[in-house]
């Protein structure tokens, strides 16, 4: 859920300050040099959750045969006198299909943790095609990575702010990482919303896997909603979940009217008056309910003072 505080003015970066902390992604120190390598001294890391995107390596390819190499990748040195690539491995394969054998490199002198949680983060500031279950194993290992570094209040609000988004983002997305193959697939594909998927993350295996197969079943006809989803919540916790699965999404016709009935009063507000006021990601996830009530406990907060 996004955090709301009164603006503050922010120190002014030097064009070099700007330089590594944008497009370098971290900060260079006097122990970090920018060499040409030879691309045959560098690997790629296997252990890491982003697929390779053959299309960006061909766009980079061609923007290299144009322009040049716009920026150097980033390296961590291993004491086998080979480097693992950090922060470029599209812009180094795609330097192999081209043919060229040497590239720009910062050679940066860190721990492995540190190492990782650049890898980490480079990779989600600079795309924006990630599947969620990607993002959902980048963002849980960020927040382990920061806690094993020692860094106070290395919390789930810390990792949305260091990738530019909110805390309920984050949460929602850490929680596909509970979610069965099938469903987490059905995520990727997005037929499954990834709010919707944090909550069916909530579902034992076993409830996990009805849900899957009714979804397969019933295809493009199956829309799930937060409502459903937190009644399937509360029927788990009763030992009442519905053997049959049909039956719940598509009660007959005399159940829905009882359930209008005990529906209680609500307020409904128009998207188009408030998407102005509501961040873009937001408004993609539908989650607009938490980040109203949020907006106004803020404003609360405010005329109490």
């Amino acid at each position: 859920m996004a955090k709301f505080s009164l603006p503050t003015q922010a120190p002014i970066p030097t064009p070099n300050e700007t330089y590594n902390n944008i497009i370098l992604g971290a900060k260079i120190d006097n122990s970090e040099r920018i060499v040409e390598l030879d691309i045959d001294l560098l690997d790629e890391i296997d252990d890491q959750p982003f697929r390779i995107n053959h299309k960006k390596i061909e766009q980079y390819a061609e923007s290299i045969k144009e322009v040049g190499l716009l920026e150097p990748i980033q390296v961590h040195p291993k004491e086998n006198g080979r480097y693992d690539i950090l922060a470029g491995r599209h812009r180094v394969r795609a330097y192999k299909q081209i043919g060229l054998a040497k590239i720009k490199c910062v050679i940066k002198n860190i721990d492995d943790n540190t190492a990782r949680l650049i890898l980490l983060k480079t990779n989600t500031d600079r795309d924006d095609d990630f599947l969620p279950s990607e993002l959902a194993k980048a963002y849980c290992e960020q927040e382990i990575l920061l806690q094993k570094s020692g860094k106070k209040g290395a919390t789930t609000s810390e990792v949305a702010e260091r990738n530019n988004t909110n805390r309920m983002q984050i949460h929602r997305y850490k929680r596909l990482n509970q979610l069965t193959e099938i469903l987490l697939a059905m995520v990727d594909e997005k037929r499954i919303p990834v709010y919707i998927g944090a909550e069916l993350s909530y579902l034992d295996e076993e409830n996990q896997n009805k849900i899957a197969s009714f979804i397969q079943v019933y295809g493009e006809n199956t829309n799930l909603n937060a409502e459903q989803v937190k009644n399937l919540r509360e029927l788990q916790n009763e030992n009442n979940f519905p053997q049959d699965m049909n039956e719940f999404f598509n009660p007959p016709k005399a159940k829905k009217t009882q359930e209008k009935e005990k529906k209680k009063t609500s307020i409904n507000l128009k998207l188009k008056k408030i998407k102005d006021y509501i961040p873009g990601d937001i408004l993609n996830n539908g989650a607009y309910e938490e980040y109203i009530i949020e907006a106004l406990q803020f404003y609360q907060r405010q005329q109490e003072r």
